[in-house]
């Protein structure tokens, strides 16, 4: 939410919208672009709540209600969630059973794809009832059934780390090259369920290809930054005992470090939890220094 309000702010959110409004200005459709597409690459490159909190921000400046664009981004997330972030609830299957995660990627892959078109139905249908479901039907299978194709091979051929990443690119790109070719005959928004015509003067303003880049820049870089910090030999580089340990700046959180306990027999003698957290840091200089920041990334 702090990224998409630097968008706002800096004026880079009007051409994001107008990058999005130039493949569709409907609302049904933004969800299956944002909400589904780009939300299961960022589940599969960053997960751990992630891809709500950024596509939600996103559906918010298309329009959506806060809420409402939290409550259809989680929905939505039900058909990547299972991978997570590079497979990892997988693999700590694996782990914990004793099975080879290999195996269980590929049940879990061969499952799935079903759900996924289900659950792209089941939001048009929450979002414009039947009539939503007959409008962009196409759309739907377009994105859904691409999808699921392309997470059953890459889950059973290559390994539970790719499926999300590997899907959600495949999707996005299916759908798009599809509503160039193809549009709704009404275009739903909320507040105007009967408009034909909305938004569209922000979907033909001209903006150059560096102008949207530059736009996306911030969440692109939010992304490459998490999925970096997804990787567990970088993670071990900053765990007990790394190379980089030392540079952690951990602050104990008051009235939590050291209050909780984990007790046997989880543990052989009750031990401590520390209450350590270097994102107070962060959100110091955040709240006393917004416009500051604003003002300097605005300079770029």
């Amino acid at each position: 939410m702090f990224v998409y309000k630097i968008s706002v702010k800096t004026g880079q959110f009007d051409i994001i919208r107008s990058s999005i409004l130039s493949i569709t200005p409907d609302q049904r459709l933004q969800m299956l672009i944002v909400g589904f597409c780009f939300g299961a690459f960022l589940e599969g490159a960053a997960g751990f709540g992630a891809p709500v909190a950024i596509t939600a921000a996103l559906l918010v400046g298309l329009g959506f209600k806060p809420l409402y664009a939290a409550g259809l981004c989680l929905i939505v997330n039900t058909a990547p969630v299972a991978f997570g972030a590079m497979g990892i609830p997988i693999l700590v299957a694996g782990q914990v059973t004793g099975i080879d995660s290999f195996e269980i990627g590929q049940m879990v892959g061969r499952q799935l794809p079903f759900m996924t078109i289900i659950v792209l139905f089941w939001i048009m249908a929450i979002m414009d009832g039947w009539r939503g479901i007959k409008e962009t039907w196409p759309a739907v299978v377009v994105a859904g059934g691409s999808f699921a194709i392309a997470q059953y091979l890459s889950s059973n051929f290559i390994g539970p780390e790719l499926p999300d990443i590997i899907s959600s690119l495949v999707s996005l790109l299916c759908l798009t090259l599809f509503l160039k070719r193809w549009q709704p005959v009404r275009v739903f928004r909320f507040g105007d369920l009967g408009a034909s015509q909305v938004d569209m003067t922000l979907a033909h303003t001209g903006y150059t290809a560096g102008q949207v880049l530059r736009a996306w820049t911030p969440f692109l870089f939010l992304t490459a930054t998490v999925t970096l910090w997804s990787i567990p030999p970088f993670k071990a580089l900053f765990a007990s005992g790394g190379a980089l340990y030392e540079w952690v700046i951990n602050i104990p959180v008051p009235y939590l470090n050291k209050l909780v306990a984990r007790m046997p027999p989880v543990v052989s003698e009750a031990t401590a939890y520390a209450g350590n957290d270097s994102n107070l840091l962060i959100v110091f200089y955040v709240q006393i220094m917004p416009d500051g920041l604003v003002m300097q990334l605005h300079r770029f």
